[in-house]
């Protein structure tokens, strides 16, 4: 890993640091990088689906004068070397976007590193789809994008991916593992309780992200999506909004964006709060599956 105030900057000045050290000499980045440019390319999801769509931007650029793809964030990036591929490489300048392109979760970095225990938060803005048996249908028959999020189904191997996302390489379970836990998710689902499952997984190889399988991860899911039994602890007027759909429409799965008219990305406090406060019961309601994943 690189600290941030290198991140941008000129390769290492000596090849054999470009495979890794605790001392490496660099040159420093003509600007630091800041907090503002982490949000900007966390920000830039619709950076790939500009680069992928070149052609029609070259001929947008040429009609209007304005160059789409100044708004995407640019950074020198070098790789990292290795014993087998020594020698140094300058840095190049790519194009950066929201990580979600690749992996929205953080989980392949974790297994990457062979954490062994690992609780996983799925925010996504698809719900559990309350129309469909995932306890008795074959799932790789039906398709399921809008009834679960890609970024679960991807560590199963269902790809759904959406324009610019490239989620076909981040398979680290068995299949067979998929359909149990989303059974498990729909009978949580329809006693009112929230999403939270814990399961012992076999990680199996995955080239693309260099991890090694044969061993087991002890995981808790936690999915987003509506509880009975946390909204009726709601007070009186929030849950008259819940079932008006008024200042919490899509609850708890907000657009990511537009969900308030005229706001491209941002939430309200209120919806931020209300959020906030379904995560922590989440959590509390599952104290001793949370307790016993990090207790080991």
């Amino acid at each position: 890993f690189v600290e941030t105030f290198a991140f941008g900057g000129s390769s290492p000045v000596w090849a054999q640091d470009q495979q890794g050290g605790s001392n490496v000499d660099m040159d420093a980045p003509s600007k630091p990088f800041s907090l503002a440019d982490a949000v900007g390319i966390s920000s830039s999801a619709f950076a790939a689906v500009m680069v992928q769509a070149s052609m029609w931007l070259r001929a947008a650029d040429w009609l209007t004068s304005f160059k789409a793809r100044d708004v995407v964030p640019v950074r020198d990036v070098w790789p990292v070397t290795s014993a087998e591929f020594p020698e140094g490489r300058p840095a190049l300048k790519f194009e950066l976007g929201d990580g979600a392109e690749t992996d929205n979760t953080g989980m392949m970095a974790l297994l990457q590193r062979s954490v062994g225990r690992i609780a996983v938060f799925f925010n996504s803005n698809v719900g559990l789809a309350e129309d469909f048996d995932f306890c008795n249908a074959d799932l790789l028959k039906h398709e399921l994008r809008g009834k679960v999020s890609n970024d679960l189904l991807d560590k199963f191997g269902v790809v759904v991916e959406n324009a610019g996302e490239y989620l076909q390489h981040n398979k680290v379970f068995s299949s067979d593992d998929l359909q149990p836990l989303l059974c498990e998710f729909q009978k949580l689902h329809r006693s009112g309780d929230p999403l939270v499952v814990k399961r012992e997984l076999e990680v199996q190889d995955n080239h693309k992200w260099g991890i090694q399988g044969g061993w087991n991860v002890s995981m808790v899911f936690a999915y987003l999506s509506r509880s009975k039994s946390f909204d009726a602890k709601l007070p009186a007027d929030t849950i008259e909004e819940l079932q008006t759909g008024g200042a919490f429409a899509n609850w708890p799965n907000f657009k990511t964006t537009f969900q308030n008219t005229g706001k491209f990305t941002s939430y309200t406090a209120e919806q931020v709060n209300l959020l906030a406060g379904f995560s922590e019961y989440m959590v509390r309601s599952n104290s001793k599956l949370f307790s016993e994943l990090l207790e080991g």
